[in-house]
Order: structure tokens, then sequence, then C-alpha cells
């Protein structure tokens, strides 16, 4: 059995800090990608998120880009 890959979506603050929106565990990183609908449901849900969002994967942060093909809020 994979170990486990513990994650989190998070945003920046104005401080810097990361603020969690969502986290959970997975077995691969397949499982943690975020689907372009969730991505759009996410960002509805916490603005802050729009151009300002990050993963991070047991303890290492990757800071995702929009890409335009995944979000079309209509701005």
């Amino acid at each position: 059995m994979k170990p486990l890959k513990n994650f989190a979506y998070c945003f920046k603050d104005e401080a810097g800090e990361l603020v969690p929106v969502t986290y959970g565990s997975s077995s691969g990183y397949s499982s943690v990608l975020i689907p372009p609908d969730e991505y759009r449901r996410l960002v509805i849900k916490f603005p802050e998120c729009k151009d300002n969002l990050y993963l991070i994967v047991d303890g290492t942060e990757f800071r995702l880009d929009k890409a335009p093909q995944l979000l079309d809020l209509g701005d």
C-alpha cells in the first residue's frame, strides 16, 4: 500500500500567511489535483483564492497559477 500524501489548498492573506480552505489525504498525486469544476466552485466560495491558490503536499508549497481555460467567471 502506498503511503498517504497529506495535502491542503490554501490562499495567502495580506500578511503572507497561508490560510487553508480545504485539505485531505491521498495515496497518489492524481487524487490531490483539483478538477476544473471544483476549482471554479472553490474560487466562487473563497474569492481570495483567485490568482492566489497554493497546494501544500507533505509540507512542500506549490503555487497554482490560474489557467484561463479553467476559470471563466465573466470578469
